[in-house]
């Protein structure tokens, strides 16, 4: 039993969970041969990779980072010097209402089309993405393949002390 009381694993929990069974499911009905996951497999894992996105943006692992001015400009009327430190508050980016509607709900829909640049930075951005972004998306995939494929989640009822998950 997963047992968590925090607001965003109660939101992931409460979203429909059939859209990645049915994409794992036609994975293997799909398999001409063997039983591992193949590259093109999790290639071909569009619902899981929305999720994947829409939970580094509720829960985003570096809520800010810092970056140096390379040359002087200015921004809403904010001149910055060359040499300054910017630091983004990525919670924000993730949470503004302007580009995601209803930030607080669990909604792996939003990635269904291109997003404006820079408001989504699950792996940071430019040049200085994370050098390991595939790699952890393949490692999220893979997790989430063999979950969906060797148990069964029941949504418990919720209580006082929060929700439950039993894997079955």
């Amino acid at each position: 039993m997963i047992k968590r009381n925090d607001d965003i694993t109660a939101s992931v929990a409460e979203f429909d969970a059939w859209p990645f069974e049915e994409e794992h499911r036609r994975i293997i009905e799909n398999r001409k041969s063997g039983t591992n996951l193949t590259w093109s497999e999790v290639n071909n894992m569009p619902y899981t990779a929305k999720v994947i996105s829409e939970t580094l943006r509720r829960a985003t692992i570096l809520p800010c980072f810092s970056r140096k001015a390379s040359q002087d400009f200015e921004i809403n009327g904010y001149k910055v010097r060359k040499g300054w430190s910017i630091n983004l508050d990525v919670v924000s980016i993730h949470h503004d209402p302007e580009v995601f509607s209803n930030p607080e709900k669990f909604d792996p829909s939003r990635f269904d089309e291109p997003l404006r640049p820079f408001s989504f930075l699950g792996f940071g951005s430019g040049p200085r993405m994370c050098p390991r972004m595939n790699l952890a998306k393949l490692e999220i995939c893979v997790f989430i393949y063999h979950l969906i494929n060797k148990y069964t989640l029941l949504i418990m009822e919720s209580t006082s002390s929060g929700r439950q998950i039993m894997l079955g």
